[in-house]
């Protein structure tokens, strides 16, 4: 195996794991969610841990055929996240603006 391939799978696992610690330390926070946020965040949560045991199978598969697929996968995870702390801060805006209201 490539330098460049270990990299990459390096790169992956690096990745699942940053996310898994990031979703767990969310998941202890419920006040901040919304309810459509905590089914997203352990459905993604899982998600993550299905391509840690993924990550068997890259390094047994030649890279070159996996450069789309994980640019897309890197992409598709920060837009989710994104989308996850967004939604966060705005259901949190808006029941800081209910409660300064009444």
């Amino acid at each position: 195996m490539s330098a460049l391939a270990r990299l990459r799978i390096s790169g992956l696992e690096g990745l699942v794991w940053i996310l898994r610690f990031y979703f767990s330390w969310w998941q202890r926070r419920p006040f901040f969610f919304v309810q459509s946020s905590k089914i997203l965040s352990v459905l993604l949560y899982h998600l993550f841990s299905f391509l840690s045991t993924l990550q068997l199978f890259l390094r047994s598969i030649p890279p070159h055929r996996f450069d789309g697929f994980l640019g897309l996968s890197y992409l598709g995870c920060l837009t989710i996240v994104f989308f996850c702390v967004e939604t966060n801060n705005a259901s949190t805006r808006r029941a800081r603006i209910r409660r300064n209201s009444t």
